[in-house]
């Protein structure tokens, strides 16, 4: 049988260790490339170890104190003795290309990490072991979370971070809008608080039956429509054929009961759906409806970004996704999720929303008492890890106020709060958006939310 030598460079490997022992200024130079696992001899990883932890002590780096470490850990003879570390003095003439030498062995230690996640993904292919779905998430997520580690890899310079914002803020100039976030093709929304912005984690929040997955639908055709790219629907609750019916029934003005019920009575309501059905398949819309965990999320998300990426994220709901550990405390499972999905959000830059249950407390306090982020059901770690937080509010105790939606959003990083009234369609399944932009007012009765209430004026506009 022939046993194939992982990818690997032992002078790669010595050519940095001895560098550092020439100018010990040059471990900052690879400490942000290189691990210590990063090596594949373990004389190697041993001595990169010491080193490291010397520099913490503001200990220097030569023969004799990295000698003395090495003897009082005990390992000392297992590398070769103060004849192998003086041998690395001889691996290389000179430290200017340590980065060089750091690069490679980091490249193959990635190789290697490509291998043994290849050949764990090929056993358990061949043993049948669980669901083949579930295991080429697995698959795809170890891979892309390799460069996680790389400790260099997410450090920037103030001037890198100056220059990005005068670029953003030029782009927006252009533009005549903001290019950090997408429309939420809700005019009033979008005047108020700057549409969805791109790396940020939004939760959308309300009692069952107010309006909160349409309102998710419409953001997501939105975002599709504004960016040129699909936006990624996780479907948890409803299948996507009641979502498309409803889609269908806001862009036709058709009841949704008649729609399902094949109820069309005139030649114009047949044509109405057949080319509002032209229209719908070519929006840009992924559904998923089996990725239950936000690692199966991010796996899909990061297949995708290599197909051009997408416009947003959007997850129906918290309360049916699985946990990584379903052993744990339930607010722990809870921030795994949401941190999870905080970290791609901002790895990818997309909008992510994230739509959750409201507890009972602010039914208690009646139809017209605002909400609270306490309302949110297990508020703790959800508002922890969330850029901006929307609270729905429609009172259904009567025709009038049941077509009123109104907005909250209790929490905006960079944006602020605010409070909207939006028109709901209950029977089309739409929102309707008053057409003049939002007006704030100040000394508002409505405590410390700022009240950017939107009043009805002149034609309004469907979205």
């Amino acid at each position: 049988m022939n046993l194939r030598i992982p990818p690997n460079s032992r002078e790669d490997e010595r050519a940095v260790l001895g560098a550092i022992l020439l100018v010990n200024d040059a471990f900052a130079d690879v400490a942000g490339i290189v691990r210590a696992e990063d090596f594949y001899r373990e004389e190697h990883r041993l001595v990169f170890a010491a080193m490291g932890a010397l520099r913490e002590i503001a200990r220097p780096l030569d023969i004799l104190t990295l000698g003395d470490y090495l003897r009082a850990a005990g390992t000392l003879e297992g590398i070769g003795g103060l004849t192998y570390l003086n041998s690395l003095l001889d691996a290389v003439p000179t430290a200017a290309n340590v980065e060089h030498y750091a690069r490679s062995v980091r490249n193959k230690s990635l190789l290697r990490q490509i291998i043994s996640v290849a050949h764990e993904m090929a056993s358990e292919a061949y043993d049948a072991m669980g669901d083949a779905e579930e295991l080429a998430g697995r698959a795809i997520a170890a891979l892309g979370a390799m460069n996680d580690g790389n400790p260099g890899a997410d450090v920037v310079t103030m001037a890198e971070v100056v220059s990005q914002v005068s670029a953003e803020i030029d782009a927006a100039h252009k533009a005549g809008r903001s290019v950090s976030s997408v429309s939420t093709g809700i005019v009033a929304v979008d005047d108020a608080f700057g549409g969805q912005r791109r790396g940020t984690l939004a939760i959308l929040a309300a009692r069952p039956g107010t309006g909160k997955t349409v309102t998710m639908m419409r953001l997501a055709e939105a975002a599709a429509e504004d960016s040129g790219k699909p936006a990624l629907v996780i479907s948890l609750e409803m299948q996507p054929v009641d979502l498309g019916m409803r889609m269908l029934s806001g862009a036709t003005g058709i009841n949704s009961r008649a729609l399902l019920g094949g109820q069309l009575r005139t030649t114009r309501e047949w044509s109405s759906v057949y080319r509002e059905c032209e229209t719908l398949a070519k929006v840009g819309i992924l559904f998923a409806k089996s990725a239950l965990k936000a690692t199966h999320i991010r796996a899909l998300v990061r297949r995708y970004a290599t197909r051009g990426g997408l416009s947003g994220v959007y997850i129906d709901y918290l309360g049916l996704m699985e946990s990584e550990n379903p052993d744990a405390r339930h607010d722990i499972q809870l921030g795994q999720i949401t941190r999870t999905l905080k970290l791609m959000s901002g790895e990818y830059r997309l909008p992510v929303m994230l739509l959750v249950q409201l507890n009972r407390k602010g039914e208690d306090r009646g139809p017209e008492a605002p909400p609270k982020l306490s309302d949110l059901r297990d508020s703790g770690r959800i508002e922890e890890d969330a850029d901006t937080v929307v609270v729905l509010q429609r009172d259904q105790t009567n025709e009038t106020t049941k077509r009123v939606l109104k907005w909250w959003q209790l929490k905006g990083r960079n944006v602020g709060t605010g409070y909207l009234e939006l028109e709901f369609s209950p029977e089309h399944t739409r929102i309707v958006s008053p057409a003049p932009a939002p007006r704030l007012t100040d000394g508002d009765a409505r405590g410390d939310v700022l009240d950017f209430k939107a009043r009805a004026a002149g034609e309004r506009e469907d979205v």
